[in-house]
């Protein structure tokens, strides 16, 4: 069907900057700091996503308790953020 999920907390607003969330359908969450004045980072989260997908869950060493140990995770990373 088309059921739908809840996407919990997506901003939150306070004085001196807005966090950004985004919580995949397995429940990791990807969380950004910005100024104010970016109002939806929904996209560039999800492509971060697909970038963890890519370069850290299909890797056979890593478990989800590891940071993130990939220098293509973070050129690519990099290039995202550089290009938003």
């Amino acid at each position: 069907g088309n059921a739908t999920r809840d996407l919990g907390i997506q901003t939150i607003d306070t004085k001196n900057f807005r966090m950004h969330c985004f919580q995949t359908p397995t429940g990791i969450k990807f969380i950004a700091a910005t100024d104010l004045l970016l109002t939806d980072l929904t996209d560039a989260l999800k492509s971060v996503y697909r970038l963890y997908c890519d370069y850290a869950l299909k890797n056979p060493f890593y478990n989800l308790e590891m940071p993130i140990r990939s220098d293509m995770f973070d050129t690519m990373l990099l290039k995202l953020v550089q290009t938003s």
